[in-house]
C-alpha cells in the first residue's frame, strides 16, 4: 500500500515536472519569435507625448532612438494649425510628426546609446499583443502617452504602450512598466546634462 502511494506521488511529480518543462519551452519559443520579429526593424524608437488642452494647446514629443539621440519638439501645434496631433487618426498623425522630427534632425542631444537594459527589454517585448483599455481617471491633467515607433524600410508603425492623465491605461505587462520608467529616468538624466 505504501509503495502504491509512493508510485502515485512519483508519477504526479513527474507529470508536474513535464508540464512545467513544456511550459518553459513554449515560453522560450515565444520570446525567441518576438526577438526575431523585433530584429527585423531598423529602429525601435521610444516616444513620449505630453498633451494638455486645459489652458490652450500644449503638446510636447520626446523621441529616443537606439543610438541615444533625443529628438524634441514642444511646438507641434504650429505644424497642424488649430488641429491637435490627437486628431481623428492619432497614430498616423503622431507617426508623421515623429518621422518628421527624425528626418528634419530636430535632435537636442546625441549621447551614448540607450541604457543596455532598456534596449534588451525593448527587444523582448511583443508589441503586437498590446491591448490598452482606457479608463477616465482625472480632469484637466492632460495626457502622457508612451509609444514605440517600429521602423522597417520605408514604413513605420506607432504602438501605444501606456497612457496616463485624464484617461489612463496600461498594458498589464511589468516589462512595459520598466521600459516607461527607464525611459523617464533616461530623459531626466539627459535633461540634467543639458542644464
Amino acid at each position: 500500500m505504501l509503495q502504491s502511494k509512493l508510485k502515485k506521488s512519483v508519477v504526479i511529480a513527474l507529470v508536474i515536472a513535464v508540464v512545467a518543462l513544456l511550459s518553459e519551452i513554449l515560453c522560450i519559443m515565444r520570446i525567441a519569435k518576438t526577438v526575431e520579429s523585433n530584429l527585423e526593424y531598423s529602429e525601435i524608437a521610444l516616444v513620449k507625448l505630453c498633451a494638455n488642452y486645459a489652458w490652450g494647446a500644449q503638446e510636447t514629443v520626446y523621441i529616443l532612438t537606439s543610438d541615444g539621440t533625443l529628438y524634441f519638439d514642444d511646438d507641434l501645434t504650429r505644424d497642424y494649425g488649430e488641429k491637435s496631433i490627437y486628431g481623428d487618426n492619432v497614430h498616423e498623425s503622431l507617426t508623421e510628426c515623429v518621422l518628421s522630427a527624425i528626418n528634419e534632425n530636430k535632435s537636442v542631444y546625441r549621447g551614448e546609446e540607450r541604457p543596455e537594459i532598456l534596449n534588451t527589454l525593448i527587444t523582448l517585448t511583443d508589441y503586437e499583443s498590446i491591448d490598452l483599455k482606457l479608463r477616465h481617471s482625472a480632469y484637466d491633467m492632460g495626457t502622457t502617452s508612451y509609444c514605440v515607433l517600429l521602423i522597417k524600410d520605408d514604413s513605420a508603425k506607432l504602438i501605444e504602450m501606456k497612457q496616463t492623465g485624464d484617461y489612463s491605461s496600461a498594458a498589464h505587462n511589468p516589462i512595459i512598466e520598466i521600459i516607461c520608467t527607464t525611459f523617464d529616468m533616461t530623459l531626466s538624466t539627459i535633461n540634467k546634462k543639458l542644464g
